[in-house]
């Protein structure tokens, strides 16, 4: 459905506006929406709706090397206890034991 260029377009616009109401008014928003408006903010105000749009067809998608993909899943990880802040590395391994000292 994406793929239609009018949907797409609408689908933007209504949602960046979306996106700027919850924040004005301090509304919270979905984890998913919380990131997608992280990385929206990231971007000069003129062309957040043209990376939307081809985030939505997937043109950046099939751009992206899977280093990149991976390295964007690693940014999106958060500090456990002390609040705001990034956690480098990978994210823990099921069954994985700490090392003997």
């Amino acid at each position: 459905m994406m793929q239609v260029g009018a949907v797409r377009r609408f689908y933007a616009r209504r949602l960046i506006r979306f996106l700027d109401k919850s924040k004005k008014k301090g509304r919270a928003i979905p984890d998913q929406l919380a990131e997608l408006d992280d990385y929206l903010s990231r971007v000069p105000v003129k062309q957040r709706r043209q990376l939307l749009e081809a985030s939505l067809s997937g043109e950046l998608d099939s751009r992206a090397g899977r280093e990149m993909r991976r390295a964007a899943g690693r940014q999106g990880r958060q500090k456990g206890r002390a609040g705001g802040g990034q956690r480098p590395g990978l994210p823990p391994m099921p069954g994985a034991r700490p090392r003997p000292q």
